[in-house]
């Protein structure tokens, strides 16, 4: 399937938020990343500074709670893209460029202590913030149970092509339901949701950026500490 264009208006769109008047040839953009979402994202350089823009359609993307929980982010001192500019109607983005390295290309068994310490101290700053107080969904039994449904439709039967027995079922439900119970007994403070190897960046300055935070849920305290030490794309011996 060939590759889809790149909207006529973006970057007109982008070179008048900065305040930049095209003279000669329009500057190109260059593809960043993809996703398993619609968003794409694009690298513009201006006169030696980068910048990266998100084409993330309304339709199908939560830019508002990209927006609202960036904020929440920033002004807890997490290290998140700046954002310069935005089109709601439209879904473009201009965000600062925080470079092209994962922290999963950096990890190996000599480096992994500091950046998880890293890691660590970024978590402690999310979870420091004042969960009680922010428009943000919860992460409740329904939403729970929803996603710990997804293994028996998506691995059980999906992928292993296997159906479960009435007593297997039983079985299941009746673990994922303490499952449940543990979760929201646990202190509830703003979960990232999806706080991994791929979605931390680290900075030439130091720091740890993290990135696809539109997911966030006030929820369980141990629920991204495990995503992170569990990741998923990396296997350690």
């Amino acid at each position: 399937m060939p590759p889809r264009p790149i909207p006529a208006d973006l970057l007109p769109w982008a070179l008048s938020s900065l305040g930049v008047v095209a003279n000669g040839p329009a500057p190109a953009l260059a593809v960043v990343a993809t996703d398993a979402s619609n968003r794409r994202y694009f690298r513009l350089v201006l006169v030696g500074q980068s910048y990266v823009l998100a084409q993330a359609p309304p339709a199908t993307e939560k830019n508002e709670a990209f927006l609202a929980v960036r904020e929440v982010l920033a002004r807890a001192g997490v290290k998140v893209p700046a954002l310069y500019a935005v089109d709601m109607e439209r879904g473009y983005l201009l965000l600062e460029d925080l470079g092209d390295r994962l922290l999963l290309d950096e990890l190996d068994p000599g480096s992994a202590g500091n950046h998880y310490r890293s890691a660590f101290g970024v978590l402690c700053q999310i979870a420091a913030v004042d969960a009680d107080h922010l428009d943000i969904p919860a992460y409740g039994r329904a939403l729970l149970a929803e996603e710990l449904g997804r293994f028996s439709t998506w691995f059980v039967e999906a992928l292993l092509g296997y159906s479960l027995n009435d007593e297997e079922e039983d079985l299941l439900h009746r673990f994922f339901a303490r499952l449940i119970d543990s979760a929201l007994e646990q202190p509830r403070v703003l979960v990232h949701r999806d706080f991994h190897s791929r979605n931390l960046m680290p900075q030439a300055n130091g720091q740890l950026a993290v990135i696809d935070f539109q997911d966030a849920v006030v929820g369980p305290v141990t629920y991204d500490l495990v995503s992170l030490l569990r990741d998923c794309y990396i296997r350690w011996p």
